[in-house]
């Protein structure tokens, strides 16, 4: 330590750990940090069931790439890792875990892009559009929010019954 001309007349405290919560004049504790955290979804966690109904869409694949299959398009899948779930929503919140539909990476973010050497103008026009760059163009070529629940629904009951 360096011999300074400034002397404490006090030695540093140890810090002490904060209180849990404090008083306020209507004598109604604070709550703390933690309890103010909301959770990062507006919907609880997966259960077992859901989490196994997630797992036969992704075994099926992408809805969006099915479409374009049928349609005789180029599909975007390319591996089963890019496949993701994309929850439903109403007004910004999420409807729950039975509204999910899976799409793959291009067709639910569109940063991913399967070719790098062309930007996503060029591709989306070989494999359609991606949901959360083009929302209007999406709905427009697969369907709004209920009609994809609608087909993933019945792609689900298809696999289940054969």
């Amino acid at each position: 330590m360096k011999n300074s001309l400034l002397k404490r007349r006090k030695p540093l405290l140890a810090r002490v750990p904060m209180k849990a919560y404090t008083r306020l004049a209507s004598s109604k504790p604070m709550k703390t940090y933690k309890a103010l955290r909301r959770r990062a979804h507006s919907t609880a966690p997966p259960t077992a069931l859901d989490l196994a109904r997630f797992s036969l869409m992704r075994e099926h694949g992408c809805i969006a790439c099915m479409m374009n299959r049928k349609r005789g398009i180029a599909t975007a899948t390319f591996n089963r890792r890019d496949l993701e779930i994309h929850h439903l929503l109403s007004g910004g919140v999420r409807i729950g875990h039975h509204a999910v539909v899976c799409l793959c990476h291009y067709h639910h973010q569109g940063k991913r892009l399967p070719f790098l050497e062309q930007g996503y103008k060029a591709q989306a026009a070989i494999f359609g559009p991606s949901l959360e760059r083009e929302p209007r163009v999406f709905r427009a070529m697969y369907g709004d929010d209920d009609a994809l629940l609608a087909y993933q629904v019945a792609v689900l009951k298809e696999q289940l019954h054969a």
